[in-house]
């Protein structure tokens, strides 16, 4: 009876989550899964500097000042690695492998957007995300009109290796083309090949 208890009283508690995304920029994606729980831990990649046109007048980039900002409104939320993607996701998901963590229930694609940095970012999260995690990619459409080609072809190409599910292509803006935005909803499949 105890033990029962225990069980429904672990089922009631909130699990955190973690969020894994590539193209921190502004810090809007990351303010986004900040906010949707008081549990969510988000871990995010970008270059050195950010997007190269992500500066202020100084020439600051706004990656610096937005990470400053999000940690210090959800301390101990934020884990912003800055470097290659193509390296540091695969150095997440050895470790990961190696010593344990949380692996990721939530993944976003938006770094860079030419197939060899897409690709290598879809497949190494693959490895440090759960069975089943979500995984979202920026300027993708399913049917390619809409995308940007590196994303989508990345995509269609996971797809067809079985590591990616397809669940849904999304307008993520009300604006009419070619001024809308899409991007491209899957789950990782379970079990798939790093």
């Amino acid at each position: 009876m105890l033990q029962e208890e225990e069980r429904r009283r672990a089922a009631r508690l909130p699990r955190a989550s973690v969020a894994c995304e590539t193209g921190f920029n502004w810090g809007t994606s990351a303010l986004a899964f900040l906010c949707a729980s008081p549990h969510t831990r988000v871990r995010s990649f970008d270059l050195h500097g950010g997007y190269r046109t992500s500066q202020d007048a100084h020439g600051t980039p706004y990656l610096d000042t937005a990470a400053a900002w999000l940690r210090g409104r959800f301390p101990h939320r934020l884990n912003l690695t800055l470097g290659d993607s193509t390296r540091e996701v695969p150095r997440l998901a050895e470790a990961l492998a190696r010593h344990g963590g949380a692996p990721s229930d939530l993944v976003l694609v938006d770094g860079g957007h030419e197939f060899p940095v897409a690709y290598a970012d879809m497949r190494s999260f693959s490895c440090a995300a759960r069975p089943g995690a979500l995984m979202l990619a920026d300027d993708c459409d399913f049917g390619g009109a809409r995308a940007k080609r590196g994303a989508f072809l990345s995509y269609r190409q996971h797809l067809a290796e079985g590591r990616l599910e397809h669940l849904a292509a999304m307008n993520f803006s009300s604006l009419p083309p070619p001024l809308d935005r899409w991007g491209c909803l899957a789950r990782y499949a379970h079990g798939s090949v790093a």
